[in-house]
């Protein structure tokens, strides 16, 4: 069969499939057609939806959405904590048995043929995930078949399945680490699994969370870390990594000598990451994003966070906001200033056992203007101080023989990168200009 002819195919496929959808024919052979058109391209995302109103019938048919306990995706799946309450008392802080959750009820008819349905389109989807793991549209229909789970089935029942595809996706993941459709996936379903289970008695108290869920912000941490031990050049593992620090360290109730520790220790882990390969790319954006929990938060005097007096209403919540999501919320300007330039200095270190390459000649023109300011606001600092005016003096001039020094380092950086990225050479000429004026 030549190309055209298959295409021809196709096409006649599809025509078909929304005729019969049109007229409400979401018979077991319409599904099947769908299915065959959706294994030789399954780009086709309005097959997709056309397969969507065909199993959403079957569903219906077979007894509809669970009307007695009425629940919503958020209140639908038990933590492990209550799951076990009964085989296992200890894990709910041995809880008098009148505060016990009531067993939960059998599952119903309507409930076993929705499930049935929603595993064999699981398992249709296993061998296009292996075929086309990058397609979106797979993905897509998973998560809608979990949620359905979600709102059509018990508890446990819900739970189990969802547990199932954390299992899958971290072999698939264990195949393609790299695969951000599978990593945006887990994040769905530890979401799903973490999801406060509202509609029973569990105890706060045994909960990490403090709500009656059960966080996997340790585990899923540890996840990130085997997959960068891995491979360190893996854009997604980094990624998720960033995103659950902020909520881990909260989890934690971390002090802040806890804190700078953390980012002293992450700062430790990816410079020596960077020595190992300094041209991987992905760790220099984890590595940015590090630093700006060092550098100063817009609107600030007192420290690097931007915290003072001085900062009105309608900054103060999204001042906020942003402290909750820096690893050290109040990070002094000294602070700030010797970990800058630590990481300045060790550019420089890297830099010279490795000069082709362009992204530490960035990372240093990038920094070094921010070690140069926040030298600067340390230096005002120490004048409403207790400093002596000639120490202060001689700290002022002190300061200002490293910035001279600095731009002077920064205008050999521009001329190495002239020559190794010469595609961007009117952007360095741009940088050149600002430091001769």
């Amino acid at each position: 069969m030549d190309l055209r002819h298959e295409h021809i195919c196709l096409d006649s496929g599809v025509d078909s499939v929304g005729g019969q959808v049109a007229n409400k024919d979401f018979t077991g052979e319409t599904l099947q057609m769908t299915a065959k058109l959706l294994s030789e391209n399954p780009e086709y995302y309005t097959i997709w939806n056309h397969r969507r109103r065909i199993l959403l019938h079957a569903f219906d048919e077979a007894g509809g959405l669970d009307k007695d306990t009425s629940k919503s995706p958020n209140e639908s799946l038990p933590s492990p904590a209550a799951l076990d309450h009964d085989d296992n008392p200890a894990a709910a802080g041995d809880t008098p048995h009148k505060n016990k959750p009531a067993p939960p009820p059998s599952n119903t008819e309507a409930q076993k043929e929705s499930s049935l349905l929603i595993q064999e389109d699981l398992a249709f989807l296993l061998p296009l995930l292996k075929a086309f793991p990058k397609c979106y549209w797979i993905w897509n229909h998973r998560s809608w078949l979990l949620s359905q789970a979600t709102q059509r089935l018990s508890a446990s029942m819900s739970r189990t399945l969802w547990s199932n595809e954390l299992k899958l996706v971290s072999k698939l993941l264990s195949i393609d680490g790299r695969n951000f459709h599978g990593w945006g996936y887990r994040r769905t379903i530890i979401a799903a699994l973490e999801s406060p289970p509202r509609h029973l008695n569990t105890n706060p108290a045994s909960s990490d969370g403090g709500d009656g869920a059960l966080t996997m912000l340790e585990s899923e941490f540890a996840y990130t870390t085997q997959m960068i031990n891995t491979n360190l050049s893996n854009f997604s593992a980094w990624h998720s990594r960033s995103r659950l620090i902020p909520s881990l360290l909260e989890q934690r109730s971390a002090s802040r000598g806890e804190r700078v520790a953390f980012l002293e220790a992450e700062l430790g882990m990816i410079t020596n990451g960077l020595w190992t390969d300094p041209f991987d790319q992905s760790l220099w954006f984890y590595y940015a994003w590090l630093l700006n929990n060092v550098l100063p938060s817009e609107g600030g005097s007192e420290n690097v966070s931007g915290n003072s007096d001085s900062n009105n209403n309608s900054s103060s919540s999204s001042s906020s906001s942003e402290q909750k999501r820096r690893i050290v919320p109040d990070l002094s300007v000294q602070e700030a200033t010797d970990m800058l330039s630590c990481e300045i200095g060790n550019l420089k270190d890297l830099l010279d056992d490795t000069r082709d390459c362009k992204y530490i000649y960035v990372a240093l023109l990038t920094y070094t203007p921010h070690l140069i300011s926040l030298r600067g606001r340390r230096v005002g600092e120490s004048r409403g101080g207790l400093m002596a005016e000639g120490d202060e003096l001689t700290a002022g001039r002190e300061e200002r023989n490293e910035d001279v020094d600095d731009k002077e380092a920064m205008r050999a950086w521009l001329d190495e990168l002239m020559k190794l990225d010469p595609l961007r050479r009117g952007r360095w000429i741009d940088i050149r200009k600002g430091l001769d004026s």
